[in-house]
């Protein structure tokens, strides 16, 4: 896990998708210091050890949206900037997105 002050900036990265959290992770690793977890609420355990520059959370996933989330992050960790935006695209997106 990351140190509470890394040389990097820090981000927490939340997706109940596997795949996304890694390519998160390992497109943003070359420059900052990523944690990821697959839950709200493990983000929650995460943020009571530790301080992030920036989390970035899925908006659907089991249990607690990521949007649910903003406000509690807000809450443990007011230095910390949420962003609640990441959401899986699906072929019929896409299709749209090439129009």
């Amino acid at each position: 896990m990351v140190a509470d002050k890394p040389d990097k900036p820090s981000i927490l990265i939340i997706d109940d998708d596997e795949q996304i959290r890694g390519l998160l992770k390992e497109l943003l690793g070359v420059r900052f210091a990523c944690v990821d977890v697959g839950s709200a609420e493990d983000a929650l355990s995460v943020l009571g050890a530790m301080s992030f520059n920036l989390v970035i959370s899925d908006i659907q996933m089991g249990g607690l949206s990521g949007l649910d989330l903003v406000p509690r992050v807000l809450e443990r960790a007011p230095e910390t900037v949420p962003c609640a935006s990441v959401h899986s695209i699906t072929l019929r997106n896409r299709s749209i997105f090439a129009m």
